[in-house]
């Protein structure tokens, strides 16, 4: 009877955490299968740069600075998260398109050979959360710097993510309670 009872804790444990558990990248993360950004993927991207210059500076394309993989968002579509590069590779332009501690990310939704934009955001990682809206993980993402710390949940709204719920600390906020009130954020964020 007392095997019985711990099974079932652990039972109770493990789903509880596979209810929350995704898949994370982090901006200085290697896709583990790592795909072509598409002509108009790279195109749509660079619509919305304001410093395109940096790119002819930095003797590299916008699209030979994103690197791309497919992203499991719980749906038989076909997703593709963009990021910049890594610095150490060919191409690279993380000073055009990133900050200190963020860089810009965007999730496509491929429907044949035409991307379509259905997030972006900046940050330091994304990741899925098992819970679905409409049909679709949700995304957490986080970011942060030295005295600042932020998540922002999405939840998918039957055609793009918009944001859900935001929690940030800052400066003095930024002890144990801060610590606590992140895990509880980010642990809430797969059951509301």
């Amino acid at each position: 009877m007392r095997l019985g009872n711990v099974a079932l804790l652990l039972a109770v444990i493990f789903s509880a955490f596979g209810a929350f558990a995704g898949e994370e990248i982090g901006i200085e993360d290697e896709f583990a299968n790592p795909t072509n950004v598409p002509a108009s993927v790279a195109a749509d991207i660079e619509k919305g740069l304001s410093d395109r210059a940096c790119f002819a500076e930095s003797k590299t394309t916008v699209g030979a600075a994103l690197e791309a993989g497919t992203i499991d968002l719980g749906t038989p579509a076909r997703f593709l998260l963009v990021k910049p590069k890594q610095p150490s590779k060919a191409g690279a332009a993380w000073g055009c398109l990133c900050g200190a501690y963020t860089c810009p990310m965007w999730i496509y939704s491929l429907e044949g050979a035409v991307g379509r934009r259905v997030w972006s955001s900046g940050g330091s990682s994304v990741e899925t959360i098992a819970r679905k809206d409409h049909g679709s993980m949700r995304l957490l993402l986080s970011s942060g710097s030295a005295g600042h710390q932020e998540m922002t949940l999405y939840a998918w709204n039957g055609r793009e993510y918009a944001v859900l719920r935001e929690k940030s600390v800052s400066g003095g906020d930024m002890g144990e309670q801060a610590e606590r009130d992140m895990a509880k954020f980010r642990s809430d964020a797969s059951r509301e």
